[in-house]
């Protein structure tokens, strides 16, 4: 048994040290792929910092929160792509692009370092004019 508790303990150390290697492009690609095929907040939540989350939970009461949900996942574009990346410290902004898309849609993705892992604290998309 105890064997088994050490195992264990040593396979999530080694999960949450590879989560701490991830940079936050790598975060953001994992976070919209898990947006664009989810059909619910506990999805993506985990993705989020504990602010936005915060945010979101006093935004939307809990019987809302999965249409507010879905209005997120319909606003993002299903393709996208990291054109610039600066990491200041514990925050890092991302300028992101959908592919394949008409008009084009700019993204501006900010994400914070929480507990050694980069979190997602904000997403705003504007498409360009056509």
């Amino acid at each position: 048994m105890r064997k088994i508790i050490v195992l264990l303990s040593l396979l999530l150390f080694s999960m949450a040290l590879h989560a701490a290697d991830k940079s936050p492009s790598e975060i953001f690609m994992e976070y919209h792929s898990a947006l664009k095929r989810s059909f619910s907040t506990r999805t993506v939540m985990p993705f989020h910092s504990q602010a936005f989350i915060t945010r979101f939970e006093e935004k939307f009461p809990a019987d809302m929160r999965d249409r507010a949900f879905y209005i997120m996942k319909t606003g993002a574009p299903k393709k996208v792509e990291i054109q610039e990346s600066e990491i200041q410290g514990d925050r890092a902004l991302l300028k992101v692009v959908s592919v394949d898309e008409h008009p084009q849609m700019r993204g501006n993705v900010r994400l914070i370092l929480e507990d050694g892992v980069w979190k997602v604290d904000e997403v705003e998309w504007i498409r360009d004019e056509v």
